[in-house]
């Protein structure tokens, strides 16, 4: 019987399934570890298409589709948005369905999603960078208008009309994600013991991670690829990756993910509703909790559970502590999302870096820092033991940190290169001065007739960057097919001259840039700043779980799921957006207005930027700079509470004797009886000469209990009552440890246990 009871609380290791003559079997699809694998590879597959691809393209899409930085931060948020709002329909019946086969549907949905999104680029028609129209590039005394231009314009609508196709697209992979996270892991929970099942989230969670640096890298490789690749003759695109103009292939990635979401979703479809064997293998872990589930559901009524709902939603937002740790989860991902999701476009623009370096360094960023810092913050708190308020301390240690590091990488950037009219005056290459406001127009190129339309940049021999050849004042093309090159331009002061001047300088295609090694700097230092902002993540969520009751956890986590997505990772990007398009210089002029912006004011980005991280760092501070008030002003009121209690109970076996000898003492009327207490139910005394509330107890450095200085109590027996010796009273930093008396014996013998009482109080 003993074998057998104990046997049975043991955890029992998985071992492959057999089927009804025993024999072990031999169908792939019938083992939880090949799920595991498969769902990893759907979650790797996401990383990429959702949380990879999108960032590291947001610069391509912006310059091919006319979009500002605001229009691009909705794209990367619309994927929370679509699944914040059906994550619960989602988790609701897919709980009670099929659940590999509405997972295989969220593979489907992630597909469609896909393709939605690379759309725009089958619709949008041949890419056209400004070069090849040369009939707009030269100076000119009589040239199409603005609005000639628009309506002689192939295109003849604005290529921003496809920004909700883009938003539609993301939102649908978000709705298709969704069953990944719930019923996925729910079957793997269904079908593993406890410890495997954590081994399989945790490695779930991580290859998902591995798959939003893997999008970084496989993304900018990609857009090394002319965007119409097969479509045009490439050896005929005269800029290079590295021009603000160029517009990789950005779609081919969505393309390969369609595909693989397909394959992973059919192979999903072929598992069973139940493994065999495994199901009663993983009822055997929780046994007795899903026995006590299944009486508490049937013994509660719809009508019960919901009104309960929203008693624990009030309950939730009655706690301080909850509500301030969730702001500080929320001020994090807030500014996470945001800078995270920019970052390539921010070192491109600051260090005139290809998109293919800037994607190989947010790879290697995002894996170190963002999964480095979720693995050690994890670690620290379980290899030092650390309670509530150590983890207080410690996050607020590592959030002052990354304000420093993090505020610190933005003012790194390479000196600015001299831009006519948007740095630097005509005829001046110094950007110490810029004009007041933006003007393109000197009178060099008065009589040129010049249009903002097309981007078309080229750097004259002086080493100043112009809008266009037109702006130059340049009148005569010698371009050759793998150089642009522009003559007679009559801004360019002509360095070739001894005496200097103006009227025969020379451009060629492209902008000035000058060698910077800035970039690196920056990278180590931004790292620091996201690594100790995932350093917080881990501690902040086990601080949620030990602020809360048991019974309020669920629901603690899911308001705090909700509160992540709408308060951090859908607003995130959209106020990066927003904080960046408040440094543009030089915005492009569109048939419709304002496009994307064609150049960065870099000392504005990077002061904007810094405000913005500092800014959202030390609200979060203050957050948790509350909370480690509160909780440390909770927790000594609870100790001085503790201590009133622990004194009641140290009088409990006092005064149980005083009763005893006052009963016996009923029948020898000659005895002169002492005044004592009684006490309740509860253990509070009530005074019948012994007055607790005006006794003197232990303090917390103190060993001995005086009530009132009384002597040591004889009992009927004749033996000394000695008062009870409490243990000093510790705040451990997670919550307040009880004071316990060792021991109130009366002089019985040791192992004698009728007169020996020992008090203990459960930890708070």
């Amino acid at each position: 019987m003993n074998d057998g009871s104990s046997s049975k609380n043991q955890t029992v290791p998985e071992k492959a399934p057999e089927n009804e003559r025993g024999k072990k079997d031999l169908n792939p699809l019938h083992h939880i570890v090949v799920f595991v694998t498969v769902l990893c590879a759907l979650g790797f597959v996401e990383g990429i298409s959702v949380n990879g691809l999108p960032f590291i393209n947001i610069s391509s899409l912006q310059t091919r589709f006319e979009l500002t930085s605001k229009d691009a931060g909705m794209i990367t948020s619309s994927a929370d948005i679509g699944a914040i709002v059906l994550v619960l329909l989602v988790s609701y019946y897919g709980g009670r369905s099929h659940r590999p086969r509405v997972t295989a549907a969220g593979g489907f949905m992630l597909a469609v999603g896909s393709l939605i999104f690379l759309m725009p680029h089958a619709l949008v028609g041949l890419y056209s960078f400004g070069s090849e129209s040369s009939k707009f590039t030269l100076c000119k005394s009589s040239q199409l208008s603005e609005l000639d231009h628009c309506g002689a314009s192939k295109e003849g609508k604005s290529a921003s009309r496809f920004l909700p196709m883009f938003i539609v697209g993301q939102a649908v992979q978000g709705i298709g994600f969704t069953p990944v996270f719930t019923c996925g892991f729910a079957y793997i929970d269904d079908h593993a013991t406890s410890d495997s099942t954590a081994v399989y989230i945790g490695i779930t969670y991580a290859i998902t991670a591995l798959g939003v640096g893997m999008g970084y890298v496989v993304g900018g490789q990609l857009l090394s690829l002319w965007v119409d690749v097969g479509r045009v003759d490439t050896s005929t695109i005269t800029i290079k990756p590295e021009d603000r103009r160029w517009v990789g292939a950005w779609w081919i990635g969505y393309v390969i993910c369609s595909i693989l979401y397909c394959i992973i979703a059919i192979i999903l479809c072929f598992f069973p509703r139940h493994l065999p064997g495994a199901k009663s293998q993983a009822n055997n872990k929780d046994e007795g909790l899903t026995a006590r589930s299944s009486r508490t559901h049937q013994e509660k009524n719809i009508l019960e559970i919901l009104l309960s709902f929203p008693k624990a939603i009030f309950a939730l937002i009655c706690n301080p502590l909850y509500v301030l740790l969730v702001l500080v989860g929320a001020g994090d991902t807030l500014i996470v999302s945001g800078i995270a999701g920019f970052a390539p476009k921010i070192i491109e623009e600051k260090f005139k870096i290809k998109p293919s370096e800037a994607g190989l360094i947010m790879g290697a960023v995002s894996l170190v820092g963002g999964a480095g810092g979720l693995g050690l913050g994890g670690y620290l708190i379980r290899r030092f033991h650390v309670k509530l308020f150590g983890i207080l301390k410690m996050c607020l240690f590592f959030t002052f940190v990354a304000a420093l590091t993090g505020g610190a990488a933005f003012f790194i950037s390479c000196p600015k290169d001299a831009f006519a009219g948007i740095n630097s005056q005509y005829g001046s290459k110094s950007t110490s001065s810029p004009p007041s406001s933006v003007n393109v127009n000197a009178p060099c190129n008065s009589n040129c007739a010049c249009t903002t339309r097309n981007f078309d940049p080229v750097c004259g021999q002086d080493g100043v960057t112009y809008f266009s050849a037109c702006y130059a004042g340049c009148m005569a093309d010698n371009s050759s097919k793998l150089l642009l090159k522009y003559d007679n331009c009559s801004c360019v002061i002509n360095t070739m001259l001894s005496s200097g001047g103006n009227g025969t300088g020379i451009a060629n295609g492209g902008t000035c840039s000058s060698a910077c090694q800035q970039v690196w700097p920056f990278v180590l230092v931004l790292f620091f700043g996201i690594l100790f902002t995932f350093l917080n993540v881990t501690p902040i969520s086990m601080a949620i779980l030990r602020c809360v009751p048991e019974e309020e956890r669920s629901v603690g986590l899911g308001m705090q799921w909700v509160a992540l997505r709408s308060m951090g990772t859908i607003p995130g990007p959209i106020l990066t957006g927003i904080v960046l398009d408040s440094t543009c210089r030089l915005w492009q002029s569109t048939c419709k207005g304002q496009g994307s912006c064609w150049m960065y004011d870099s000392n504005k980005m990077s002061l904007n930027l810094f405000f913005w991280w500092v800014g959202v760092k030390v609200t979060t501070l203050c957050f948790l700079g509350l909370a480690y008030l509160y909780y440390k002003k909770k927790g000594h009121a609870e100790v001085d509470r503790q201590e009133q209690l622990n004194l009641s109970i140290t009088l409990s076996p006092v005064v149980s004797e005083v009763a005893k000898d006052e009963e016996e003492d009923k029948d020898n009327p000659a005895a002169s009886p002492s005044p004592s207490p009684s006490c309740g139910q509860e253990g509070t005394c009530v005074d019948r000469g012994i007055d607790a509330k005006k006794g003197s107890y232990a303090k917390r450095d103190d060993d001995a209990v005086d009530v009132d200085k009384k002597p040591d109590t004889v009992s009927s027996k004749g033996n000394v009552v000695q008062p009870a010796v409490v243990e000093p009273l510790k705040l451990d930093g997670d919550n307040a440890t009880s004071a316990v008396p060792t021991s109130v014996t009366d002089g019985s013998a040791p192992g004698d246990t009728t007169n020996n009482s020992v008090c203990y109080i459960t930890r708070l």
